[in-house]
Formats: C-alpha cells, structure tokens, sequence
C-alpha cells in the first residue's frame, strides 16, 4: 500500500506533501515495514530541481518485468513549463521499494501545462499496449473529469491520445454522469471488459438540498458506453 504523506493535520490533501508511506502485507489484514520514502530527496539526488516541491499525490507501483514503477503526481520547479509550476504525473523506478537509496531513475508522463493528477495505469491483457486514466483538472463544460491515454512503449510512455481533437487530453469517459470525477481505478476483468471505480466528489443535489459524494462502478467494452453496476 502507498499514500501520500502529509504535514497537515493527517490530510492527505495537503500542498506540503514531499514524501509518500509504504506498507507491506502477506494478507491485506496484518500490514508491516512503514516505510516513509522522501521523493524531495531522492529527485535532488537525480539531480532534478525540487525547489518549490508540494503536492506529491495519489501514488500507484506496478511493475514492469524487471522493476517497480511509482508513479504519482507532482509540482516543483523540475515540472515548470516556463511560466508555472502545474501538477504532473511522473514516475520513480526502482528494484526495491522500501530502499530509497535504490530509486534511480525520474521521468516525466504526462504534463499537458495543466494540472493532471490520478493516474492509474493498467495493461490490456493480450497486447503490449499500456491504459492511463486520469483526472484533468482544466474543467471542461464546468466539469473536471477523467480522461485516457495510451501508450504501446511500456507503463511509463510516452502516450497518446486516441482521438487527436480534444486539446491532448484524450477521449473522456463518463461524460454522461455529469459530476465531478476523480480517484479513477480500473481493471480489465476475465472477458476484456473494463472495470472502473470512480470518486464522485462534491456536487450539489437540487434533490436534497445537499452537497453528495459516491463512488461509481461502472462497466464497457467500447470505452464509450458505460453500464453502471
């Protein structure tokens, strides 16, 4: 398990985050080996600017038959674009997580000149073909939501959009809910059908007067239509 880690007040949204936390488990009950590992740190080492370092969120490992890839999102002067600093997704590898002197190599995944936060990257099964679903804070139609990416070069890309339209973000996905979108996590299950959970956060129901949140679970096998499960 990976999150991020946070000097405020234990929230895990947190500007100050420089670092994320590790815990091992033989059964997802009993968890061991806290580790914190600092990413400030280890891009200094790289020789990366970490000056201005904040916001090290959403942290995923997968590994890619020869070593661990951390990706997670990140702000610091190493991902500015010349003229701001915006959020980006980006990477770590390393043969063993719990080491942070191990952690060798940087890269960066995805930085549009825009916040992206929320990876999550999975293989479609019987191709070399790599998914990124993730979050594009640039509201488009007043809705932040999730978008895809693909990449035929591995976990860490690069990636491309499917469709070439719609500003590089790639096509979205559950623009039917129409709510705010964040936290995606899928999974192609044993037919190739894509399984997704995502946070629906913070929107406001005329229903009951009150602001809601849900996790929405959904399944397609076109990308484009969705069935709620």
């Amino acid at each position: 398990v990976l999150q991020s880690e946070s000097q405020n007040s234990g929230s895990d949204y947190s500007d100050n985050s420089e670092s994320f936390i590790i815990w091992r488990s033989k059964d997802l009950v009993h968890w061991y080996d806290e580790t914190m590992i600092d990413v400030k740190a280890i891009l200094g080492r790289l020789g990366i600017n970490n000056n201005n370092m904040q916001a090290v969120w959403a942290p995923q490992v997968l590994w890619d038959g020869t070593e661990f890839v951390v990706y997670f999102s990140l702000q610091c002067d190493g991902t500015s674009n010349g003229s701001w600093n915006p959020l980006t997704i980006v990477y770590l590898k390393t043969s063993d997580l719990l080491d942070e002197s191990k952690y060798h190599e940087y890269g960066v995944i995805h930085n549009p000149g825009r916040h992206v936060i929320d990876a999550d990257i999975i293989k479609k099964p019987g191709t070399n073909q790599y998914y990124m679903f993730y979050k594009d804070e640039a509201a488009s139609s007043g809705i932040q939501s999730i978008y895809y990416m693909i990449s035929d070069n591995g976990p860490t890309g690069p990636y491309y959009a499917p469709n070439s339209a719609n500003d590089g973000r790639g096509p979205q996905l559950f623009a039917e809910i129409g709510k705010n979108l964040e936290g995606c996590n899928s999974f192609f299950d044993d037919n190739g059908d894509l399984i997704t959970f995502v946070d629906e956060y913070g929107y406001f129901n005329s229903l009951t007067n009150q602001t809601e949140a849900h996790f929405h679970v959904s399944k397609s096998s076109d990308f484009s239509t969705f069935t709620t499960l």
